[in-house]
C-alpha cells in the first residue's frame, strides 16, 4: 500500500493505559508517517504524570512516532465538573495549538474516540485545514454513555450533547464503531450507512503468550483484575460476590491498577475484612504477562446499564488472547461474545449470588477443563480480533477515503 501522513488525535496516549499508541506503532512500522496530538497523561489518578509539566506544549517521540501535547487540566477527582473542564479544555488546546504544532499536510485523520467525544473537534479542525479525510474510531457512545454514567440529569443539557454528537458525526468521511450493536445509535443522526464500519478493538502483543495456563488444582482458583478502578465496572457487585466466597472455598480474588475508585476499593477490602481480595498498585505493560501468567482465571465486569448492554469491553479482547477462562459480569454483546467463543462463564450484572456461583464453578472444574475454555478463547481471538487483522483493516479504510478525498 501507499504511504500516507496519518494525524491521530486521542485525548489519552502512552504512558496512559490505551492502545491508541500500539496502532501508531503498527501503522509506522509499515512504513507511513505518522504524527499524534494528545494531552498531557493524567489518567486515571486524575494528576499530571512524573516530568509533565503543565502548560508548555511537549514533543517527544515514542516508539519512533513524533507525539505533540497539548496542555489541559487534569481530571483530579473525577466529578462531573472536573470531567467537564478537563474535556473542554483538550478540545480548546488542540484547536488553538494543533495548527501550530502540526505543520504541512495530512491524508488523513483518525480521531481516537473514548470518552469524551469533544476530542473530535480538533481533529475536524485540522482534516479540514490540511483537507484530509477524516475518520472517527467511535469507543464510548455519546450522549447515551454520559446519561449511565449519572453525571448529567438535566434533560436540556441532553439535548445539547445530543446536538453536539450529530455534528460531529455529520463531519466524518467514516465512522468505526468496534460493537455492531452501535450501529443505530450512529445511523440515527442520518449517517449514510456506506460510512459505516465495524472496526473491532484488539490487543497488545504481550497479552498473547504461548505459555499455557499454569496447572492449577481443582477446587483452588486464583481471579485477575487488571485495569481501571472506576464506575463502570460495578465494583459493589464484585466485592458482595467476594464476600461469598471466603477463604476456604479456595477462591482468590486479586485486584490491579488505578482510578477513582481505588481508594474506596480498598477501605471496602478492609472494611468487610476481605482476606481472599489483594489489591495490588497499577503495574507497567511489560509486568503483566508474569500478572496472567498467575492467574487461572480474568475478570471482565461492567455494571448494568443500557449502553453497557451494547459494548465490547476492550478488556474482554485481552481477556481472549490471553487464553485465561472469562468471568465475564455482562450483559448483551459482551455477554454474547463471551458464550459464543466458549471462553468462560457470564454472570449478569447486579447479581453477587451468581457472580459467586460462577466463581465457584470455575473453582470446581478441573485445570484440562479450564484450559480447554482458554484455548477456545484464544482460538476465537485469533479469527476475529487477531492485531494484524484489525490493524491491517484500520490501514485499508483509511487509504479508501484517503483516496477519495484527493
Amino acid at each position: 500500500m501507499q504511504s500516507m501522513r496519518i494525524l491521530i488525535v486521542s485525548q489519552y496516549y502512552q504512558p496512559e493505559p490505551f492502545r491508541i499508541g500500539d496502532l501508531a506503532r503498527w501503522l509506522a512500522e509499515r512504513g507511513h508517517e505518522v504524527s499524534v496530538l494528545t494531552g498531557r497523561p493524567n489518567y486515571p489518578a486524575g494528576r499530571l504524570y512524573p516530568d509533565y509539566g503543565p502548560i508548555r506544549p511537549v514533543r517527544e517521540v515514542i516508539d519512533g512516532v513524533p507525539v505533540h501535547r497539548v496542555p489541559l487540566v487534569p481530571r483530579g477527582n473525577g466529578g462531573a465538573l472536573a470531567l467537564a473542564v478537563n474535556y473542554l479544555s483538550f478540545a480548546v488546546s488542540g484547536c488553538c495549538l494543533g495548527p501550530l504544532l502540526l505543520r504541512g499536510r495530512f491524508d488523513a485523520v483518525l480521531c481516537y474516540l473514548v470518552s469524551p467525544i469533544t476530542a473530535a473537534f480538533p481533529g475536524i479542525m485540522l482534516g479540514r485545514l490540511k483537507r484530509a479525510a477524516l475518520a472517527l474510531w467511535v469507543q464510548d457512545l455519546w450522549p447515551e454513555s454520559v446519561a449511565s454514567a449519572g453525571k448529567v440529569d438535566s434533560p436540556t443539557l441532553m439535548r445539547c450533547l445530543d446536538r453536539m454528537v450529530g455534528f460531529i458525526y455529520r463531519r466524518a468521511d467514516a465512522i468505526w464503531i468496534p460493537s455492531q450493536a452501535f450501529a443505530p445509535a450512529v445511523l440515527r443522526y442520518g449517517i449514510a450507512p456506506s460510512r459505516l464500519a465495524h472496526i473491532p478493538n484488539t490487543t497488545e502483543a504481550f497479552y498473547q503468550a504461548d505459555d499455557p495456563p499454569p496447572p492449577g488444582r481443582a477446587g483452588k482458583l486464583s481471579i485477575l483484575y487488571a485495569g481501571n478502578f472506576g464506575e463502570a465496572q460495578g465494583f459493589e457487585t464484585v466485592l458482595d460476590a467476594v464476600e461469598r466466597t471466603p477463604e476456604s472455598s479456595g477462591v482468590e480474588w486479586v485486584f490491579v491498577g488505578d482510578g477513582r475508585r481505588r481508594a474506596w476499593l480498598a477501605a471496602e477490602i478492609e472494611r468487610r475484612g476481605l482476606r481472599q481480595a489483594r489489591l495490588l498498585d497499577r503495574v507497567p505493560p511489560e509486568r503483566m504477562p508474569a500478572l496472567i501468567g498467575a492467574a487461572d482465571a480474568l475478570l471482565v465486569p461492567l455494571r448494568r446499564a443500557p449502553v453497557f448492554a451494547l459494548t465490547i469491553p476492550s478488556k474482554l479482547q485481552s481477556a481472549l488472547a490471553s487464553a485465561r477462562p472469562v468471568l465475564a459480569v455482562l450483559e448483551g454483546e459482551g455477554a454474547r461474545l463471551v458464550e459464543v467463543s466458549g471462553a468462560g462463564i457470564v454472570a449478569p450484572p447486579g447479581d453477587a449470588t451468581a457472580l459467586a456461583q460462577a466463581a465457584l464453578r470455575l473453582a470446581a472444574m478441573t485445570p484440562q477443563e479450564r484450559r480447554r475454555m482458554g484455548k477456545a478463547g484464544r482460538q476465537y481471538h485469533d479469527r476475529h480480533f487477531a492485531r494484524d487483522l484489525v490493524y491491517a483493516s484500520i490501514e485499508r479504510h483509511l487509504g479508501s477515503i484517503a483516496r477519495q478525498a484527493r
